[in-house]
């Protein structure tokens, strides 16, 4: 074989490959799509065990602080108690002293030289004890007193402080946990509309390529939200690239109006796209219309329709976000299956 033929033979090698490259690319990009969103919903539920670990240690947290706060509780009453027991000790204490001054009994040994006979002497020798006693007993419990209230503060301090710590670990742990579960759904939800809107499978292309044969479009689209309705929410390619189509935002049920006269080549529910009616136009042009309201479809597979006319109303099925709970339609127009900017064929 000579050197043409054998470039002949590798250029239609080439373009084989290439052909049937393409869809098994587009299969293995949803197959790892599809591993990376398993690999994710894996980790939430680890997560999501995780947290309902969590909220037990959190209850025995929070039924340890209500243990810190009958304690502290009981503690705040016994000081109340002991600092009112300290103030009569430090009356009565006063009220020995100011005696002890008026009877002269602040030096007993003046009193006792002061007798006048052996039985005065005695007398005011047990009274002169006896004042000494009290005394004696009366400043020691002053001191017991003083000292077990400096405890109590320093117990109900300690408390406060481990009531404060329990109060911040379990208020981080949980703002944490939070926040791996909601960085770990916006993951799966970004994965979920990356696999939901993708280009055509073959499956679909087999069901739509008969209705497009017969289809007849004007190549002329018009704004598919009755009277020019809604409000653009997003638009094609943000996402990182995964998404596919014109995001536009409106009440329920607003009609849903045929970019362009074609033949209905899909009807479908379920999945990211929701309810979904697909509309062949000819020459391999459709136009998809997704997350349509329950009920509100007017058309079925092989129909006839025409431009403007209305064939649904706005929902929020399949995998939706934004305000207004999520209300809107998602607008595509692909060529061949593959999926193009819509703003190339549609204005107000």
């Amino acid at each position: 074989m000579d050197n043409k033929r054998l470039v002949a033979v590798a250029v239609v090698c080439i373009s084989v490959m290439s052909t049937l490259g393409s869809p098994v690319l587009a299969e293995k990009s949803k197959q790892e799509s599809k591993n990376e969103q398993t690999k994710l919903e894996s980790e939430k539920k680890t997560l999501e065990e995780e947290a309902r670990k969590q909220d037990q240690e959190v209850q025995q947290l929070e039924q340890k602080l209500d243990d810190h706060y009958k304690e502290m509780n009981e503690q705040a009453s016994l000081l109340a108690e002991t600092e009112y027991k300290l103030e009569l000790q430090e009356k009565k204490v006063k009220n020995l002293l100011r005696s002890m001054y008026t009877e002269n009994y602040l030096y007993p040994l003046t009193q006792l030289f002061d007798a006048n006979n052996l039985n005065d002497f005695v007398e005011r020798y047990d009274f002169t004890i006896f004042f000494l006693n009290e005394q004696q007993r009366a400043v020691t419990e002053l001191k017991e007193t003083k000292q077990t209230a400096q405890e109590k503060k320093k117990t109900l301090a300690d408390l406060g402080a481990k009531q404060d710590q329990v109060l911040k670990e379990t208020q981080q742990k949980q703002e944490d946990l939070e926040a791996k579960i909601t960085k770990l759904g916006k993951d799966i939800r970004t994965l979920k509309e990356t696999e939901d809107q993708t280009e055509l499978s073959d499956r679909d292309r087999t069901l739509i390529a008969p209705h497009d044969k017969v289809a007849k479009g004007s190549g002329q689209y018009m704004w598919p939200v009755g009277s020019g309705g809604g409000t653009i929410t997003d638009t094609f390619g943000t996402r990182g690239g995964s998404h596919k189509g014109l995001d536009i935002a409106a009440p329920p049920k607003t009609p849903i109006l045929a970019a362009d006269s074609g033949e209905v080549s899909m009807v479908s529910s379920g999945g990211g796209y929701g309810n979904c009616i697909i509309i062949s136009h000819g020459g391999g042009i459709q136009t998809r219309y997704a997350h349509i309201s329950s009920g509100t479809i007017l058309v079925k597979p092989g129909q006839s329709v025409s431009k403007g006319q209305q064939i649904a109303g706005v929902g929020n099925t399949g995998n939706v976000r934004g305000a207004r709970g999520g209300y809107h339609l998602h607008f595509e127009v692909m060529i061949n299956g593959v999926a193009t900017n819509p703003s190339r064929y549609i204005s107000r």
